[in-house]
């Protein structure tokens, strides 16, 4: 029973959001198609391929060694007043930082004309793929790896621009997304990981349940 609870879930969902449409008549069906063929052909790239499990893991891993250079700068200002694992789990001190860095971070990549570039490759390539905006396609593909609180960063220059249905894209993709920094957060609190160590098959299996 548990093989068919994504399929319900998947079918649940598309039912709910067809149900509460205001506009059926202006539903993208290719989208959705196009849309759930990719992320199959995804689940499959990584679950059932070795390289592409491992490219997965190390574009996630590089993106939180990133976000965690956070905690040098953190140990600078506070010094001592940063708690350890040991000690508890301050928000100010262990959360708040990172989106300070990253919001730096992101807004010296817009200065140089990084973020710009990316949108176009990225935004171009799935709004052909998907029939989507540029602004929905960076969204979608970064919020996977950096999450809701991060990723608004990538697009904020263009939030003002977008319309309700591209801002209600947004917030539900980020409702769907769990970012590995959102782990390690709660693994800080004491909770534990989702997988041992090591264990490439759990880790797997957790990603099909939970990805």
């Amino acid at each position: 029973m548990e093989r068919f609870q994504g399929l319900i879930g998947i079918a649940l969902i598309f039912a709910l959001a067809i149900g509460i449409s205001r506009n059926r008549r202006h539903i993208k069906w290719r989208t959705l198609a196009v849309g759930l063929a990719m992320q199959v052909a995804f689940a499959f790239l990584v679950l059932k391929w070795e390289p592409g499990f491992k490219a997965l893991s190390w574009v996630a891993g590089g993106l939180t060694s990133l976000i965690n250079f956070t905690d040098k700068g953190t140990q600078f200002v506070f010094g001592g007043l940063l708690p350890t694992n040991n000690n508890g789990f301050v928000f100010a001190l262990n959360v708040l930082p990172v989106i300070v860095f990253f919001g730096a971070l992101i807004g010296a990549l817009y200065y140089l004309r990084v973020i710009q570039l990316f949108v176009d490759i990225v935004g171009t390539g799935l709004q052909k793929l998907l029939g989507i905006s540029k602004i929905e396609g960076v969204w979608a593909s970064t919020v996977i790896f950096l999450g809701q609180t991060e990723a608004p960063l990538m697009i904020a220059p263009y939030i003002r621009k977008l319309t309700k249905a591209e801002l209600f894209t947004c917030m539900t993709g980020g409702f769907a997304a769990v970012a590995g920094s959102t782990l390690i957060g709660y693994s800080l609190l004491g909770a534990p990981l989702p997988y041992p160590a090591g264990s490439k098959r759990d880790e797997r299996t957790w990603l099909a349940h939970h990805g």
